[in-house]
């Protein structure tokens, strides 16, 4: 069950859900600080690690807000989208609100949003459970908050906040219509997040697209960067199943001369290592806040530790299966290769499904080095791809598609062609989709990990 207060947020326009571009004025900074200033400004007093980027901004917020908390800080980690409960969006201390504190921090701001409402200024749905979000971590006393850009950067309503660091993981060509259709552009959008004074952690590196827009930013700005070439470095990068099982990448860096010699970050590719040093980074730079010095050892340790759900998130099945929301060309070809490196030789089948301002053909066409096989569906939204298009541009590449009537029934048959080929089955290409299967996929293992009575 929800909690009680998402029928009350429902009422807010959610533009996640009701169209696949925002208008421009649903991105009103000032209206948005205005509706804080009714709540005593609940996103000012705390050191705070602020992140952006197309792909990786969520597992480096997790494993940031871990290292925090390995340190002994408590924090508010607040994160978008979420993938079965909103619950998950709003974390104290590493843990998912409940739904009384969930219901309890919404009633706090309630007064204001209907403030806002009769000033004929209402907030977003996000803009609402983002001020719920700055309630919660004030009202708990916490010492930091640590948090994921919605979309782009600039516009967004997380860049209210005043950080202590800044980290941009990745630039891609992703929500082009809102954000513009070039890396340039985009990287401009995300760069919108850098302050003057405060040290920026940047994943991408020379070479790289958005980089030259980033650096040139970052100095217009008076933000120090720390970047790949210049602070930060990656030694080593071996993705596959770390020690405990999972899927991820075992590697060896070092920022701002903090060397990890031997470091484990589960959920991805090569460039979770990345997204690993950043958190580091940005991790010290916030503990600088408090006062407080950090230990590497101690920071290595929370990240491999570290849970990330729905990020390549293994099930052991029969047959195995993993979950991801990668849903740009790049991010589905790394998660291609994390999977062929931890079941090397076996075929994949994918269950795959995308959001209509997506580019199907582009998107999945990277997983046809490991996927002859595709099970096509519509994910849980109103914004979803007809799966009958995506299933025609798999075909036109050479590979067998087939299309089911829900994920239900696309993750029951993608798993049936995984155990006859003996294979792995794929989620891929929707955060959306991936909640979803993810659900279903916990409920059929939840029967296995039940303790049975002995025998005599």
């Amino acid at each position: 069950m929800p909690p009680k207060s998402l029928s009350y947020l429902a009422a807010f326009t959610d533009y996640e859900q009701k169209a696949p571009v925002a208008p421009r004025e649903a991105f009103a900074l000032d209206r948005f600080r205005r509706l804080l200033a009714r709540l005593g400004d609940p996103h000012l007093g705390r050191p705070t690690f602020h992140v952006a980027g197309t792909k990786g901004k969520g597992s480096t917020v997790h494993f940031a807000d871990a290292v925090l908390r390995a340190h002994g800080a408590r924090t508010l980690r607040y994160t978008s989208p979420h993938l079965e409960r909103v619950n998950e969006r709003l974390a104290l201390d590493g843990r998912d609100l409940d739904d009384d504190a969930f219901d309890a921090c919404v009633e706090a701001a309630r007064p204001a949003f209907e403030a806002a409402r009769k000033a004929g200024e209402p907030p977003t749905f996000f803009e609402a459970l983002t001020a719920a979000a700055f309630v919660a971590g004030r009202d708990s006393g916490v010492d930091a908050f640590v948090l994921e850009v919605g979309v782009g950067g600039r516009l967004d309503a997380t860049n209210v906040a005043e950080p202590s660091a800044t980290a941009i993981t990745s630039i891609d060509l992703d929500h082009v219509k809102l954000l513009g259709d070039t890396y340039d552009r985009i990287a401009a959008e995300k760069a919108g997040i850098l302050k003057r004074g405060v040290p920026a952690f940047l994943g991408v590196g020379p070479g790289e697209p958005g980089f030259e827009t980033l650096v040139r930013i970052a100095r217009e700005v008076g933000a120090p960067a720390v970047r790949p070439g210049a602070g930060l470095g990656v030694a080593r990068a071996a993705a596959g199943r770390l020690r405990d099982g999972r899927l991820g990448v075992a590697y060896a860096g070092e920022v701002e001369s903090r060397r990890v010699a031997d470091g484990e970050a589960p959920g991805g590719g090569a460039h979770q290592a990345v997204n690993a040093l950043l958190a580091i980074g940005g991790a010290a730079a916030t503990l600088r806040a408090l006062g407080r010095d950090l230990d590497v050892a101690t920071s290595a340790q929370a990240i491999a530790r570290c849970p990330l759900p729905g990020r390549a998130e293994a099930f052991d099945g029969p047959p195995p299966a993993v979950v991801d929301g990668a849903h740009t060309p790049r991010s589905v070809d790394a998660l291609c290769g994390l999977v062929a490196a931890a079941w090397p030789g076996r075929p994949v089948v994918l269950l795959a499904g995308a959001t209509a301002d997506r580019d199907g053909a582009a998107l999945f066409a990277p997983a046809r080095r490991v996927a002859t096989r595709a099970v096509f569906v519509a994910p849980p939204t109103p914004r979803a791809a007809d799966p009958e298009g995506l299933a025609a541009a798999w075909r036109a590449s050479g590979g067998v598609a087939e299309i089911a009537r829900g994920v239900d029934d696309g993750l029951e048959l993608a798993l049936r062609r995984a155990t006859a080929e003996g294979g792995v089955a794929l989620v891929v290409g929707s955060f959306y989709l991936a909640g979803a299967a993810r659900t279903a996929l916990r409920a059929a293992e939840a029967p296995r990990r039940e303790p049975t009575e002995p025998r005599d």
